[in-house]
């Protein structure tokens, strides 16, 4: 008879316990994120499980409760910035919105629903636009990073983003009017 398998560390029990908590309750965030980004449901999902992954690896850089959410955005924005480096393709536009939705204990039903639609129909909408804008549009109003942020994480001039991000809001708002919707 052999020796009995080594028993996994207490610490790394508790991480794994903490980034499946965090999994539970920051996924859908970090799923609508992804999502945004990259345009497509299945290459958020990969990425979101990434991220996941990569949190329960590099736990010890963590720094604290209160910043949770944002250190799995982080994650997340560079996993999915790896993604659009590696893929230059767009993904097809009949490829359905998968749309995931939390409700919410505080809102009422019907505040829930127009919240769901305006979602799906912006969600939609940024699909539309070339990956560049969207990006930019996503860091600009998702992460509310400033223009020269953007500009040091994805090598464009700061001018050229202002441009980018006002012509895809232009856009937007259309597409938005046209179906209806006020912006």
């Amino acid at each position: 008879m052999g020796a009995p398998p080594a028993a996994r560390p207490l610490a790394e029990v508790e991480r794994a316990r903490t980034v499946a908590s965090w999994a539970r309750r920051w996924g859908l965030d970090v799923f609508r994120y992804c999502r945004r980004l990259l345009g497509s449901d299945a290459e958020a999902e990969d990425a979101m499980q990434t991220v996941f992954l990569q949190a329960l690896e590099d736990f010890e850089w963590f720094r604290g409760p209160e910043t949770e959410r944002q250190w799995l955005l982080a994650i997340a924005r560079h996993r999915c910035f790896d993604r659009l480096k590696l893929s230059k393709r767009r993904p097809a536009q009949g490829d359905e919105v998968e749309v995931l939705a939390v409700a919410e204990e505080r809102r009422g039903a019907d505040e829930e629903l127009a919240r769901s639609e305006t979602e799906r129909a912006l969600s939609a909408c940024l699909d539309e636009l070339p990956d560049q804008t969207r990006l930019a549009i996503t860091l600009r109003y998702h992460e509310a990073l400033s223009y020269e942020a953007i500009g040091e994480l994805t090598g464009l001039k700061t001018g050229a983003l202002r441009v980018r991000v006002m012509r895809g809001l232009a856009r937007l708002r259309d597409r938005l009017e046209r179906q209806g919707i006020s912006w």
